[in-house]
């Protein structure tokens, strides 16, 4: 295989403005070294693009770094700003929120961070030991890298006692492609399992984490890489050797990390199935335990539960939902010790964005009071997103409410279905040979289940709401009508593979038999349209002033794209300084989109206003900045098909009629009337 040459590679630099440690304190405490974060997300760093032409360049890079500075190998989409929260975006428009909306991988070449930590009861693998065994997965001879230790090791008192080691390495891996840094960063952590060294740790809550030589979660390009030296005290200095370039070239990381075959796959099923069977009953103790004792915070909070249903709302946050009785614990100076889920939900603009503990586990990275993040508004329902083991998704509520509150209830199903296997390498079809022996068909490439059953009011419109997972790793979700599952099978599956799924070609009618062989007992509310249900207002993505008693979804009766057009971009403070200018006659448009969900509360009908004159005299511009309201403002004959929110007029009366149901109690913006048929205007 040829060497790529190499070329300019970018990444990012993080300062403290006023020259304070960036990344960790390293210090004694009663006896025992301790280490602390100072970074708290980088809030108030300044931020700048740098770039590197060779490997060599980057190592004496981080030679030089000065405590008051960090890393991280996705850039931002301007060169230099600072950063804020997203929290506070909006007082701060003309900052930076670290996260993926706002850092994305670089085009081209990248840096992939391989990062290695030693075992806590055991020696760690020596500099050439760790790197044999990761060259060892990558199928091409010649590339460049750069190797060093992490901030905590070789700490020395004063004394000359030595207080760690090695206690971390880094491998920078320069590829041809930083976009593919996850897909192959999770390859390499699978192929590391094939070659011996995958394990599955247990966590204080008693939940299996699958462990290999290098940590899969640094794979994301705001993560901050705490390169830098650390701030010693009490006498303590670092003495770890320096940063060091080798090999040379540009590493094709999708040839030499290439997705696992088949029989690979089925392998390294194998073998995890077996190492879950080793610590099982270990971790069933472990759980047990913490149930217990974390049953009983919730128990402290809200009486009336049973222990046995406080520690079954525990274990259901195991699996990713925490229901509305679970405590959680914020961070902060001017927030309660504890709070409900209940209260979050009732109270999401207060709570969004706020800082917790880890759900889950409170004492987990004590050092850091940023662990965990309330996401109360999105695409997504309301969640707390943590970076603990990787990082974890919780959602709140999401229709499993406490026990005492809505009896019957339960958490949505977990495992696939009979005769069907699904991991985070796809879905697979189970069958035995002729030998009895099981053979796996592989259907999807990335995990897809279904976790509700949806219906509307009326008792009418059932269907199941599908949550999948892309190619880049991004969770969906979407509400779809049941009737799909008995078509020819493509309409479904071009559905899915639209919105990211990749499925195994031929195998769209097995995915469909996956799909509706599922039971859960957790039930939807299913909203036909958009607009007004009771007194909840739905929107595709979200619901605004949802009930308690059920979750609501959209779902209509066929398959709407509207979703598309009606999206989230920006802040309410970016969209505010656009329109400060706008024209008299851009107002009307902006209030008359405002106003349209406020008509059915007051009882005036529906109607419509007409904007007329020559070309060119900003008739289209105005009706832009009347969609921005709701969605993407694109002049249509640009952003074009179902992304745009401005319809069109070249289309007939059905059509246009099914339109404008698709935006109930929502401005209907129709572009053009002269690309209409006049018959059709009667």
């Amino acid at each position: 295989m040829g060497v790529s040459a190499m070329s300019a590679i970018q990444f990012t630099v993080y300062t403290e403005p006023n020259g304070k440690t960036a990344g960790k304190t390293i210090s004694i405490k009663d006896g025992r070294l301790t280490k602390t974060s100072n970074a708290h997300g980088g809030f108030g760093y300044r931020f700048t693009t740098e770039t590197v032409s060779r490997a060599k360049q980057f190592a004496d890079f981080l030679n030089r770094l000065p405590t008051s500075c960090m890393t991280s190998y996705g850039i931002a989409k301007k060169s230099t700003g600072t950063i804020t929260s997203a929290r506070r975006q909006d007082q701060h428009p003309d900052r930076v929120a670290r996260n993926k909306g706002n850092f994305r991988w670089p085009d081209g070449a990248g840096i992939l961070m391989l990062d290695y930590d030693a075992p806590e009861d055991g020696q760690g693998l020596t500099k050439g030991d760790l790197i044999t065994a990761l060259t060892g997965q990558i199928k091409q001879s010649a590339y460049s890298y750069v190797h060093g230790y992490s901030s905590s090791s070789f700490i020395y008192d004063a004394a000359g006692r030595q207080w760690t080691g090695a206690r971390g390495q880094r491998l920078y891996l320069f590829i041809k492609q930083a976009s593919d840094a996850k897909r192959a960063l999770d390859n390499l952590h699978e192929r590391l399992w094939l070659s011996g060294f995958g394990r599955f740790d247990i966590s204080k809550s008693g939940s299996l984490l699958s462990r290999s030589l290098v940590d899969i979660s640094v794979a994301q390009p705001e993560r901050l890489d705490y390169s830098a030296p650390p701030q010693c005290l009490n006498g303590l200095v670092q003495k770890r050797p320096p940063f060091t370039a080798h090999g040379s070239g540009l590493l094709d990381s999708q040839q030499a990390l290439p997705d696992l075959t088949p029989d690979e796959r089925s392998q390294l099923d194998a073998m995890q199935q077996e190492a879950r069977k080793a610590v099982e009953s270990e971790a069933q103790a472990v759980r047990k335990a913490f149930d217990e004792k974390r049953g009983k915070i919730i128990r402290e909070q809200n009486p009336a539960l049973t222990q046995e249903q406080a520690e079954r709302i525990v274990s259901t946050a195991r699996c990713g939902v925490l229901q509305a009785d679970f405590v959680l614990f914020p961070t902060g100076d001017a927030v309660p010790a504890q709070v409900t889920v209940k209260e979050l939900l009732s109270n999401p603009q207060a709570w969004h964005g706020q800082y917790f503990r880890e759900p889950l586990e409170p004492g987990y990275r004590s050092d850091n009071p940023r662990m965990a993040m309330a996401v109360m508004f999105g695409k997504q329902a309301p969640m707390i997103t943590s970076l603990a083991h990787g990082g974890i998704q919780y959602k709140l509520g999401d229709n499993v409410k406490s026990t005492h509150e809505n009896k019957g209830s339960s958490t949505e199903e977990k495992s696939a279905p009979g005769g069907f296997e699904s991991d985070k390498g796809g879905v697979f079809e189970v069958r035995k040979d002729k030998d009895g022996q099981p053979v796996k068909k592989q259907i999807t490439y990335k995990p897809v289940s279904v976790k509700a059953i949806s219906r509307n009011h009326e008792g009418e419109n059932w269907g199941v709401l599908v949550h999948w997972e892309d190619m880049d790793g991004k969770e969906h979700e979407r509400a779809i009508p049941k009737k799909l599952f008995h078509a020819n099978g493509t309409e479904l599956a071009c559905l899915l593979a639209d919105g990211g799924l990749p499925i195994k070609p031929g195998q769209e009618r097995k995915l469909l038999q996956f799909l509706a062989a599922f039971k859960t007992t957790a039930r939807m509310k299913a909203a036909d349209c958009t607009g007004w249900l009771e007194k909840s207002f739905v929107l595709p993505d979200k619901t605004i002033n949802e009930t308690e008693s059920e979750r609501i979804v959209f779902q209509p009766a066929g398959l709407s794209n509207i979703s598309k057009a009606i999206t989230t971009k920006g802040t309410h403070a970016e969209w505010m300084k656009g329109i400060e200018n706008a024209t008299p006659l851009a107002i009307f448009c902006i209030s008359a989109a405002l106003s349209a969900p406020i008509r059915y509360l007051v009882g005036v009908e529906a109607g419509g206003f007409h904007l007329f004159n020559t070309t060119s005299k900003g008739k289209t511009t105005v009706l832009q900045a009347a969609a921005s309201v709701w969605g993407n403002g694109t002049d249509p004959q640009i952003s074009g098909g179902d992304s745009a929110y401005i319809q069109r007029w070249n289309s007939t009366t059905n059509a246009l009629e099914s339109k404008a149901e698709a935006f109930n109690d929502l401005p209907m913006i129709v572009d053009e009337i002269g690309e209409g048929d006049p018959r059709e205007f009667g």
